[in-house]
Formats: C-alpha cells, structure tokens, sequence
C-alpha cells in the first residue's frame, strides 16, 4: 500500500448534553487500531524484577522508550550487594544466572550502571513524572522525564545497622552483611557476629571452617532452623540434594521434556506447602516435629545452645532457613555462642549487660534490613503528597503493586509482595506481566494518567489485616515481615495468600479499580475514549510484514475437548462441511 485512502467520517458528530458531559467528537484516527502510542518508561534497580522488565517490555510491547537505571556497578542487586561468605540464599549460582539471563535476552542494553536516582516527582500539568538521577562516576546530575515509573528496588535493599550504643566507637574492622568487604583481614581474628537471620546462618559454618578464626556469635533471637527445602523431592527424584553432577546437567540439556518434569515436580512440592503458614495446620505440626528433632539431633552435644535457640513460636513466623552446618558450627571448639543481651559496643569489642567484656578485632552485623520502607530519597506524587507519609504507621498499597497519589507509578516486590511459601520469581513475574498490561492500555486507549482509587488501596489494607489472622506470623516473634521493627501487629512484607493466588490476582487487571485521565488535544478538549480504534486497519494490514492469518497458529488456537465419541464427532464435522 501507498497510502491511507481518504476515507468518509462514519461516525456521526455527538454534541455534549448536561446528562453526559464527557461525550466527545469521534474523528478516524489515521493510524492501526493496534497502534502503540509512544511513551517513556523508567525502571529502578537492574536485579531480579528490573532485568524481567527489560526482557517483557520490548518483547510484549512496542515504542516503549525504556530505561533502567542501577545505582551499583554492576548488575543483579541484592546479588550483586551481597558477597558475603557463604552467600546462596539456598540457591546457588543466582550471579552467574542473572547475569547470563540478561545477556541473552539483551536486557542490558536500557540498563545504564552507576546511576543513582535521587528523586522523583510528578509533574501535573505534563503527567510525566521527573526523575532526578546522578552518574557516580561523572558526577553529572540530570532529570529524566518519564511518562511511567517502575520500581523494581525490591524490599531487600536498605541494609540495617543495629541500634545499639556506642557502634560508631569501635575501632576495629566493622562490616555489615550486606556491604561486605572482600579485602577484609580475617585470618587470626576474633570475630564477633550479631544476628540469627539467614545472613549469619550462611556466614558462621563458612568463617568457622574456611577461616583461622574465633567466632563469637552473639544471638538473642530464637530461630527455627529447617531440612533443606526440597530435600524430600531432591530424595524422590533419586538426587542427591542440590548438587548436580556434570552428568546430571548434560541429562537435563539433552532431554528437555525430563528437565521440565523435574521443574513441575519441585514447583508442585513447593506450591504444595501453604498450609505450613497457617495456624494450628497438621502440616504446621509435623514441619514443627521435623524442625525440633533435627536442631535437638544436631545440637545433641550441647543441649544449652538448643534451648537457647529454639523457639516457642510457629515454625515459619520468622523466615524459614536450612541452614546448611550452622548448629554444627555452633558445636566446634573456636565458636562461642553468646545469648546475654548486649549492654553497648566499645572501642575494643562488646560489653554485655552482666558486666563483662568480649574483645574483638573484626565486628560482623548480620541484622538485615529495613524491609517495606518508603524509598530512601524523595518522591512526590500529586497534591504534593510526600510518599515517606503514606508508609507510616505502615505502608497501604493496591496489591502491592500502586498507591493512590501516585499514578503511572508501578512497584515490583514491595510492600506485602514477597510470599512465604512457593516461587517469588514467579510472583515478580506476574507483577511485571500486570504492569506490561497497564502500559499497553495506556497507550492504546490515549491515557495520560491512571491513579488507583483509594477505595480499593483501604480494601486491600482491611483484606491484609483479616487475612493473616489465620497465620502464623503474627505469633510471638520478631520478624521483618511484619511492621514496627519486627514487633507490630501488621504484616507488611508478605502478600496475603499463596504464590498461586497471587498469580492469579495478578493475572487480569481490574481496570475499574483506577481513575483516568485522558489526552487532549491541541485545544485542550478530552480526545475521544474510542479513538484506538483507529481507522479500521490492523498494523500489519497497513504496513505489512505480519500474519494476516496468525489465528490458526496453534498458540492462538484453543481447542475444546469433546465429550462425545470420535465417530460422532467426525460425522458432526462431515455433515456441517457437505
């Protein structure tokens, strides 16, 4: 084709009446009704959720002008951020995955490293928000304007120091577990480490037996300390553990269909394990059974560190970890397990309530992070609504995913977003799924901005309160999953139900549960709600170089299964064809 005929207006011109003021002129837009209106689209952070967007956006979507900025060197975030010893996080190798993940899917080439955002704020009169972002390696600050935010920093990010006397006083070397320092002198110390998080179960078995070192581990916090998670799968499937061959690797490439039935299995198991989180569950009790016997077996040589360590509460109240040879960690001759409360830390070391001294040479916090918290830098949504504000006494969102003053603003993995049992890849997957859905009918249906209403940010808030009433985090522990430092009555970093109910949530927005605003034209006047649809052609009608049959590719196909006999059927299809 040539060119677009001219073609008649056969819509008539409707006139605006008092009973329907929102009523506007219909025009043929000279355009496909699959058109994709150009808009801009910043991501925040480059790990998990923000190399997804990088690979989703340009496959499912098109003129999508699409940056990701990353404040660190490199990509991966939480990945990249920590490296201290002992660092899996039950799953091994997740670096060199994200890494090999984002080359192959060219995600990096919208990721721009060492770029900070600062700030961002919307813009009313232009709908776009204003991104404030910094180049640490020039130095250069500059604004970005952005038509759609996306937060993908995820909950696990602003590490937390432990609020306690006198930290700034010690003079030897001190790290956090999230900003490890690899040239760090370790061997022939004295180390003190504060925590009982999955952090310190992860570092103590790999400083204990890899180093020449005194370990002091000073733990206050109760803990449940589980079997590998699948390890009863891994059995089943005849494997030993997470530890794959060289030959068991080469299985899986050549046979895909066995590598998929391997991964169904795992995902099943997993997804199979709700009904831990619930209170007074027989899965609860014979998990709880499971995870006593093993800490009592391990410990068996020293019955007074498992009394101090094992808890009263519900198994899972506090995040569940293997902890792969820490109690066995806890028996050896050069650790020291240390359960007096710490009174303040010293120039020297840590001085503890009962008066007495331990000197260190090396201070290890393990003590997590500020989990489901406003952004560490500011961000003003409309009515100049700061959006620290609307994280206290803690943060209200519409399914984790937007808060009401903030449109065209999206956030992947944060509050109420991560899930106690089954895949939280699958969760952030579906999250960005839903956001690449909110990007596609903005720019087909001419939407400048959509803004969640605050009914259904209250909603979902009293949904959270009554639904983890059945479960077992609001037991006696303290927790980052919930608000107040750990100790509020609010569960603030979980989604309220299952992976696969939330995949589902995710699955088909509820485009009602928004307000929108639409574009105007070059007088100012709303444009037409029906101008996507075009001018009566598709793309690749107009311009060519697409399927004009693509229904019958069997992607597309759905074909419904009959219950009547195959004979009848074909005769059926004989008599409706002749």
């Amino acid at each position: 084709m040539s060119g677009i005929p001219n073609l008649p207006e056969t819509v008539p011109r409707t006139a605006k009446t008092a009973a329907d003021s929102h009523v506007t002129q219909v025009d043929l837009e000279d355009t496909p009704i699959d058109n994709f209106r150009r808009l801009r689209v910043v991501v925040i952070g480059a790990g998990f959720s923000g190399i997804n967007c990088g690979i989703r956006i340009p496959q499912r979507l098109r003129n999508v002008d699409l940056t990701i900025y990353e404040k660190n060197a490199g990509i991966e975030g939480t990945w990249f951020e920590n490296r201290y010893p002992g660092c899996a996080c039950d799953v091994p190798e997740i670096h060199e995955y994200l890494e090999g993940v984002a080359e192959k899917f060219s995600a990096t080439r919208f990721i721009k490293c060492n770029h900070a955002v600062q700030a961002y704020n919307w813009d009313k009169d232009s709908s776009t928000w204003r991104v404030t972002v910094k180049n640490s390696l020039t130095g250069e600050t500059f604004i970005d304007e952005a038509n759609i935010v996306i937060s993908a920093r995820g909950s696990l990010n602003d590490y937390k120091w432990p609020n306690i006397p006198g930290l700034k006083d010690f003079q030897g070397t001190l790290m956090h577990s999230a900003a490890w320092d690899p040239k760090a002198e370790l061997d022939g110390r004295t180390i003190g480490i504060i925590g009982a998080g999955s952090s310190a179960i992860q570092i103590v078995p790999e400083l204990q037996s890899r180093f020449d070192v005194k370990l002091k581990c000073f733990i206050r916090s109760r803990t449940w300390i589980s079997p590998p998670f699948g390890a009863q799968t891994m059995q089943r499937l005849g494997l030993d553990g997470l530890d794959f061959s060289e030959d068991q690797k080469q299985r899986f490439l050549d046979d895909p269909e066995q590598y998929h039935s391997f991964r169904k299995v795992v995902e099943q198991d997993g997804n199979s394990m709700h009904f831990l989180t619930h209170s007074d569950s027989e899965m609860q009790r014979m998990v709880r059974d499971l995870c006593e016997g093993i800490m009592d077996s391990r410990l068996s040589t020293h019955p007074e560190i498992a009394e101090k360590i094992k808890p009263s509460f519900a198994v899972g109240c506090r995040r569940l970890t293997p902890g792969l040879g820490f109690l066995e960690a806890m028996t050896k001759e050069n650790v020291e397990f240390i359960g007096t409360e710490i009174k303040k830390i010293t120039p020297g070391g840590i001085m503890l309530s009962n008066g007495s001294e331990i000197k260190l040479d090396v201070l290890i916090c393990a003590t997590g992070f500020n989990a489901a918290h406003a952004p560490p830098f500011p961000v003003t949504g409309r009515r100049s609504m700061d959006m620290a504000s609307r994280f206290v006494p803690y943060p209200k969102t519409y399914l984790g995913l937007a808060m009401n003053d903030f449109p065209n603003y999206f956030s992947i993995l944060g509050p109420n977003s991560l899930i106690g049992t089954g895949s939280l890849t699958m969760m952030l997957e579906s999250e960005v799924d839903y956001i690449v859905k909110c990007i596609r009918k903005m720019q087909r249906e001419n939407i400048r901005s959509m803004n969640v209403k605050s009914e259904r940010v209250e909603e979902f808030s009293n949904y959270i309160d009554e639904y983890f009433k059945q479960t077992v985090y609001l037991d006696g522990c303290s927790s980052w999953y919930r608000s107040d430092g750990g100790r509020g009555s609010r569960v603030v970093g979980l989604w309220p139900g299952s992976c696969l109910h939330a995949i589902e949530a995710f699955r088909a927005p509820r485009w009602e549960d928004f307000d929108y605003e639409y574009e105007r034209d070059e007088n100012g006047s709303f444009v037409s709600q029906l101008k996507w649809l075009g001018n009566g052609f598709t793309h690749s009608q107009r311009f060519g170089g697409g399927d004009l049959a693509f229904y019958l590719e069997p992607e597309y196909l759905d074909v419904p299964s009959s219950p009547l006999p195959e004979e009848t059927r074909v005769n059926q299809i004989r008599s409706f064809c002749y």
